[in-house]
């Protein structure tokens, strides 16, 4: 019976095994960011609350960009020196044209992060094409199999990938600009993509599993 029930989390328990496996740490953020923080790495309109507990959470967050940028910088000063972050998570925009005066939508973002340690295993250095191999392993088990890759410009970013999949959007990758590594206290440069997890989910839906019966008859192999 349960089979039958729509699991609205599966896809995103799916994301978060299917990053684990490729050494990917979840991090949570607070929905709740500053003014500020909403204008750095996303257009859309933000939601200020009525009434806030303070300035530095007066919006609800329109981006899990400078959550995770956060992290980064803590991580960092704690001389963390190699890991990647996922982040799942809702961000919120405002839309003044419908009842609510507010959309919420399912996200995601990886951090990649390495500060060129040295270490007796001569570990490869994070680099784009590192993060894009990851990127694209993680992506193909969720179900995109025609990926396409489109140089483009994003806010905060000072180089960075659109990630179709056929003509679906799905997210950006790239690297993030060095007056957003300064403002969040950040020595190193740090590679981070920011996805559209509710696209990357209906992607995942449409895929269709055939199974077909076993051959009763056994292999013939000759000596």
């Amino acid at each position: 019976y349960n089979t039958f029930i729509k699991d609205e989390q599966f896809y995103f328990n799916k994301l978060r095994e299917v990053s684990a496996s490729n050494g990917f740490l979840e991090h949570y953020s607070n929905s709740l960011i500053s003014g500020k923080l909403c204008q750095l790495f996303s257009k859309q309109q933000s939601i200020e609350l009525s009434n806030p507990l303070s300035q530095e959470m007066a919006y609800l967050r329109n981006s899990l960009v400078p959550g995770l940028l956060n992290a980064v910088s803590i991580n960092e000063r704690r001389q963390q020196s190699r890991f990647k972050l996922l982040e799942i998570g809702q961000i919120h925009k405002k839309v003044e044209s419908i009842e609510t005066t507010s959309v919420e939508s399912s996200s995601f973002a990886l951090v990649w992060y390495d500060n060129a340690n040295p270490h007796w295993r001569e570990l490869p250095q994070f680099d784009i094409y590192q993060a894009k191999r990851d990127l694209f392993i993680i992506l193909s088990k969720m179900g995109c199999n025609n990926l396409k890759l489109k140089e483009t410009d994003a806010l905060g970013f000072e180089y960075a990938l659109e990630i179709k999949n056929k003509k679906i959007r799905i997210g950006i990758i790239g690297l993030i600009s060095k007056k957003m590594l300064k403002q969040f206290n950040i020595n190193n440069d740090v590679i981070l993509f920011d996805g559209d997890l509710q696209k990357l989910t209906s992607i995942s839906e449409k895929n269709i599993h055939r199974f077909k019966t076993i051959s009763q008859f056994p292999v013939v192999t000759r000596d």
